[in-house]
């Protein structure tokens, strides 16, 4: 039989061809968006008591979506970093809190507010565009204008 190693990466390698499309998304300055990464260290300062909106995304090293998905994040972090906070945390670096949030695939993107999960989003967003509105309606949820259920 396989080791849970083995597994692991044989999942990934299934990711690859669906996925495969994405991975040229963006243009090079994208691919080098600064990165949005906390530890459970900064969790309680930078999620928790933020007085923006925060979309956590959980990840692990592994999972070939979650790679694809690091720098779309990271510039639309950056794109809405006046209206909402977007911080990524690895699963597996950070397992004290990450085993707390009830991650059942990856990427999971968790949205917070005043400290509490309001949101949760499992998957693939598909698209950077597709990453934009999601956060869009995330921030216009929070302001009561374009809200929508």
């Amino acid at each position: 039989m396989f080791t849970k190693k083995q597994f692991s990466i044989a999942l990934g390698l299934l990711c690859v061809v669906p996925f495969a499309s994405y991975a040229f998304w963006g243009n090079a300055e994208d691919v080098n968006a600064p990165s949005v990464e906390i530890t459970q260290d900064a969790f309680e300062k930078e999620v928790l008591f933020s007085d923006l909106p925060v979309i956590l995304d959980v990840y692990a090293e592994w999972c070939f979506p979650c790679q694809i998905l690091k720098p779309m994040f990271a510039q639309v972090a950056h794109d809405f970093k006046d209206s909402c906070k977007l911080v990524s945390i690895d699963y597996h670096k950070n397992l004290e809190l990450t085993s707390t949030l009830a991650i059942r695939c990856f990427p999971t993107m968790l949205v917070y507010r005043k400290g509490k999960i309001v949101q949760r989003f499992e998957g693939f967003p598909g698209s950077k565009q597709d990453l934009e509105k999601f956060v869009q309606e995330v921030v216009g949820r929070g302001t009561g204008s374009a809200a929508q259920n």
